[in-house]
């Protein structure tokens, strides 16, 4: 059981879809619909069909392993100690401490816009940090009932603006059309893969020696599946109440849709949505990183003396809180350059993904014991399938990002930052014994 009177089902949705509800996953829908035109939708399905079976495909790794170092113990056994932590390194840490910031200061302004003018947009982010970090402080179960009530919020508010766009009916038809141009759809496509990720955060809400219940399996699955639906409704009502140029043209398309579709309601329960989704998101990633740096010291990817500290006060936590507070305090929340390390993160937990099914197929292969729990041929040719897609999909994403140099310059360099943060912990591991 994942915590007391909490229904597992409910915390694993709540955690699958957290990333998938955030204000940057409702820009990226929006942006893809201007880009897609009427064909958002079935490049929506295709999109889903990808990430759903990998989350069949993590369930299944979730039952072969326990507790929430799932992930990390399957590269360790199937790759090394070094891949586990440049991995992890390189898409949760660089993606947690990049994506919250911006995301933080995204609900300050929307705070500041919808609700009190005269409110710093600035401290309202500072303010909404503190929030979680001290619900994540205060243990567990106060982190999971959180997240179940952040999710639950966006959803609503979310669903409430479908469902008027809906009951509204006769769509204004004259803005449904094609792709402006087609060389735009593998973009909306690239940039569709990045909306639902995140599936895999289910794993990490569970006890350290409990594998996968069907409750939980079923949770991840459709809390993906009902998200699925709600956003196949958003996006074809973006397209029919909002030009496509005015979609693929803002990083506020989504203020765009609600605004049209329920006017200044509809502003203020975007606005809502967008900061329930950002508390979702960030405690989220808050909750799941630091169970990671739980799963390197049990793992022994830690060295021991960082490995006793970690167990006796909550370092880790403070300085996972601390990245996004120093990052705005520094003034790097809005550049540029910190949306290409969130791309970057993005990117390589696209990789992970690719890395972990080709793992379960090298260790059914070579590993005897691993055969009885092991994929049948459909999990198999699922693993398979994922491996090949997230190849394909992470040179697409590397080609037609507008800047494909810059992005790879910065993969470069989270990849030899964390690769040699990775070699220094080993070896400092291995010293110490």
């Amino acid at each position: 059981m994942i915590s007391s009177r909490i229904p597992a089902w409910s915390v694993a949705a709540a955690f699958a879809v957290g990333l998938m509800l955030s204000p940057d996953a409702l820009m990226l829908h929006g942006v893809s619909a201007g880009y897609a035109g009427q064909w958002i939708v079935w490049l929506t399905l295709l999109v889903f069909i990808f990430h759903w079976c990998n989350g069949v495909g993590y369930s299944r790794l979730f039952d072969l392993y326990q507790g929430p170092q799932a992930e990390l113990a399957l590269i360790k056994e199937a790759w090394g100690s070094l891949p586990a932590l440049l991995i992890a390194l390189a898409s949760r840490f660089v993606l947690f401490a990049c994506l919250s910031t911006g995301l933080l200061v995204t609900a300050g302004f929307v705070f500041n816009e919808v609700f009190l003018y005269w409110f710093p947009n600035f401290s309202f982010a500072a303010l909404l940090l503190a929030v979680l970090f001290m619900v994540n402080l205060l243990g567990r179960r106060a982190a999971l009932w959180s997240q179940v009530v952040f999710t639950g919020a966006a959803f609503l508010c979310l669903l409430v603006l479908c469902a008027a766009g809906y009951a509204a009916g006769g769509p204004e038809t004259a803005h449904i059309a094609a792709a402006e141009t087609p060389a735009r759809i593998p973009s909306a496509i690239f940039l569709l893969l990045l909306v639902f990720i995140g599936c895999d955060l289910a794993g990490f809400v569970r006890g350290e020696h409990e594998r996968t219940s069907a409750a939980t399996r079923f949770g991840m699955l459709a809390g993906m599946t009902i998200v699925f639906m709600l956003f196949l409704v958003w996006n074809w009502l973006s397209i029919t109440h909002v030009s496509l140029a005015r979609l693929s043209d803002t990083t506020i398309p989504h203020i765009l849709v609600a605004k049209a579709l329920l006017g200044q309601t509809g502003r203020v329960l975007i606005g809502l949505a967008a900061i329930f989704g950002t508390c979702a998101a960030v405690n989220a990633l808050l909750f799941c990183t630091h169970q990671m740096i739980s799963s390197m010291v049990q793992l022994e990817l830690v060295p021991r003396q960082a490995a006793r500290r970690f167990a006796r006060v909550p370092i880790a936590l403070v300085l996972l809180a601390l990245c996004p507070g120093v990052m705005m305090a520094t003034g790097l929340a809005g550049t540029p350059e910190l949306d290409i390390f969130v791309r970057a993160g993005l990117w390589f937990w696209l990789l992970g993904y690719g890395i972990v099914h080709l793992g379960l197929l090298v260790l059914q292969k070579h590993t005897a014991q691993r055969q009885d729990c092991a994929h049948s041929g459909l999990y198999r040719f699922l693993s398979a399938m994922i491996v090949c897609f997230s190849a394909a999909a992470l040179c697409g994403m590397l080609v037609y990002y507008e800047a494909p140099l810059l992005l790879f310059k910065y993969l470069l360099w989270i990849a030899i930052g964390a690769g040699m943060i990775s070699m220094a912990s080993i070896r400092l591991r291995k010293a110490t014994g």
